[in-house]
């Protein structure tokens, strides 16, 4: 039973993510299994207590039930457990509440409510291009990105890729390509291992010279970064990264996930409302997939109630204890990749067999669960350790982090 799946399998391993294979069957910090959660704490299979660093939620709204669950059940309470249906096919009011209220937000001319940026992604980016039109990939936009352009390409679109960050190579491109009829270029808001931001006013000022429009997935900055005119933290009100850049939607199609800082499993697009749409009869997934449950409706209007109420608060917290976390880590003398004190701090250690080794010893000697970064998740000599820092985490938690790191400081940066 299950010889020729298993030979397929087998044979797989050889790919190009073999270290990462390697790296999920001989790590502590793949594919765990958490039994309760309380805070940033938790306590695995073997009841072993554990403190929670590989969270994406930065706010920690996903451990604030009792302030999002009411607007969650009253919304099941009025319109059921599940919507039945694909988008295309017919919607609830409440999504088109949400979607104007998430355009007023982010001060977009509409919102277009998707499952996830997975499902957007993959919708979104082959329904805009055709045959001869130019998709073009900064090589650590995120994979998800990727799988879309790759569906264009299949559709006839020109694919291409340049080195991150590398806008003289991105200038290069749309100058080659520059009479492709629609031409997108695929980036990342905040990069989700380094943190750092995108160069999107200058990204923005290169595609204005050549028609091109830039497709902004920003899943980590939504509900961290944005306007800062009225915020009284350094990362603004959560309105996103052109917000935060204080640039317009001129040439912008931007996407974000709600999972990360909203605790709430959704997606979706600032669109105009001539796109929204087009979207609709050509993206896809809205028409083979289901759309998100009223209770994630719900979770998501009480989310962005919480986040005007308290983002100041909670962000200035986050921020202090990134500072605290980079500077006890440079005086040790590690390297991180974060520039702009956004909280993923992801510190270098590019050597594979050093990664999985004290990703073990982090996990069982002092009970942190971290993210393990090896190739070909980042390139070779960028090996990393990732660490995320929310709302929840507290102070004496960083400093446990900190003694590991020094405990272990001359066999890693050997």
């Amino acid at each position: 039973m299950y010889e020729l799946l298993n030979k397929m399998s087998d044979n797989i391993k050889s790919g190009s993510r073999k270290d990462l294979f390697k790296l999920l069957n001989e790590s502590s910090q793949y594919d765990v299994t958490i039994s309760k959660s309380r805070n940033r704490v938790f306590i695995d299979k073997n009841g072993k207590e554990i403190i929670d660093f590989a969270s994406g939620n930065y706010l920690g709204f996903d451990k604030r039930q009792e302030e999002l669950l009411p607007s969650a059940i009253q919304a099941v309470k009025d319109y059921g457990l599940h919507t039945g249906r694909a988008r295309l096919t017919g919607h609830y009011g409440l999504c088109l509440e949400l979607e104007a209220r998430l355009a007023r937000f982010i001060r977009a001319e509409d919102a277009l409510i998707v499952t996830n940026t997975f499902l957007g992604s993959i919708g979104i980016i082959p329904a805009l291009l055709e045959e001869n039109d130019l998709v073009v990939m900064d090589k650590a936009a995120h994979a998800i990105m990727f799988h879309g352009a790759q569906l264009a390409r299949d559709k006839g679109a020109i694919l291409k890729s340049y080195p991150h960050d590398d806008l003289d190579q991105l200038e290069t491109l749309l100058k080659t390509h520059q009479h492709a009829r629609h031409k997108l270029i695929c980036l990342d808001g905040v990069y989700s291992i380094t943190g750092n931001y995108v160069r999107l006013a200058e990204i923005q000022a290169i595609a204005h010279k050549y028609n091109a429009i830039l497709f902004v997935d920003d899943a980590h900055g939504f509900g961290m970064l944005g306007n800062t005119v009225k915020s009284q933290n350094p990362y603004g009100d959560g309105s996103g990264i052109v917000n935060y850049l204080d640039l317009s939607y001129d040439n912008i199609l931007y996407i974000a996930g709600t999972a990360k800082n909203m605790g709430c499993a959704m997606a979706f697009a600032g669109v105009s409302k001539k796109l929204k749409n087009t979207l609709l009869a050509f993206s896809k997934p809205l028409d083979y997939s289901q759309q998100p449950i009223p209770f994630a409706f719900g979770l998501l209007n009480a989310g962005l109630d919480l986040l005007a109420q308290e983002g100041d608060v909670l962000k200035i917290k986050i921020h202090g204890m990134v500072q605290e976390l980079l500077a006890g880590l440079a005086q040790l003398g590690f390297e991180t990749f974060c520039q702009n004190g956004f909280p993923i701090v992801s510190v270098k250690i590019p050597n594979t067999e050093m990664l999985t080794t004290f990703s073990k010893i982090l996990y069982s000697d002092y009970g942190l669960f971290v993210t393990s970064c090896p190739y070909p998740t980042m390139p070779k000599g960028s090996e990393c350790i990732r660490m995320t820092i929310t709302a929840m985490n507290e102070p004496w938690q960083l400093k446990k982090i900190i003694q590991a790191f020094s405990d272990y400081k001359e066999e890693i940066l050997l």
